[in-house]
Parts: structure tokens; sequence; C-alpha cells
């Protein structure tokens, strides 16, 4: 995959998982193509992939951080694991040694821009 979006979703299902949760479309493509996922078990992995981010997304918002900030700290969260991310902020830092936040908000502006995928 590397360049593209992952496979067809015919039947909307991870865009509905999307919707149930609250959560950006393309930000969840994006978070595949920065992990360099090609095919999506949606039963199984799109799910517990999305309900994920949306714990770690609701966990960063109930401890009172910007919507700005939830976002990387989600998306750091998502990468380098909850208990990984708490120690960075307890080290006095949200770094990103890896980009991976970088990374997937590029990714997730590519395809609202030039590949037409909404988060409706």
């Amino acid at each position: 995959m590397g360049q593209g979006i992952p496979p067809e979703d015919p039947q909307g299902t991870i865009r509905n998982l999307c919707e149930e949760n609250n959560l950006s479309y393309a930000l969840v493509l994006a978070v595949y193509q920065a992990e360099g996922i090609d095919n999506i078990p949606i039963d199984t992995t799109a799910k517990s992939d999305i309900k994920k981010l949306a714990y770690y997304r609701n966990y960063w918002a109930a401890q009172g951080y910007a919507d700005e900030f939830v976002f990387d700290l989600m998306l750091m969260s998502n990468h380098y694991g909850l208990e990984g991310c708490q120690k960075q902020m307890e080290d006095g830092g949200s770094a990103d040694p890896d980009s991976y936040v970088q990374r997937v908000a590029d990714f997730k502006y590519n395809l609202e821009q030039n590949q037409g995928v909404n988060n409706k």
C-alpha cells in the first residue's frame, strides 16, 4: 500500500465504526497508512483499533488537555502505548522521536485534500 488508502470498504464498516466512536474516518485511514498496514481485518482489528483510539482520546480529554493536544496524545498513546505516553508526559515533554504524530497528520491531510476522503 504505502502511497494509497487501505483497501476498499464497500459496506462502509470502517466509516460506520468511526462515526460510532466519533473519530475521523480520514484519521483512522491515516493511522493505518503511517503503520504500513495494507489489509485491515474489519471485524476484529479495525473494531478494536478504532475503540482503542477513542479510548485514548477520551482518556486524555478527561485529563483536561486541549483538543489539539489530545490529538497528539491520542496518537502517541496509539504508537507508544498509554504507559509510554504517560511516562513521556511525566518526564516533562511530549517527545515523538519517530515523528509518528506528524506522519499521521500528513497522511490525514493528504487523504482529505488530495484523495477526497472526508470525515462523513
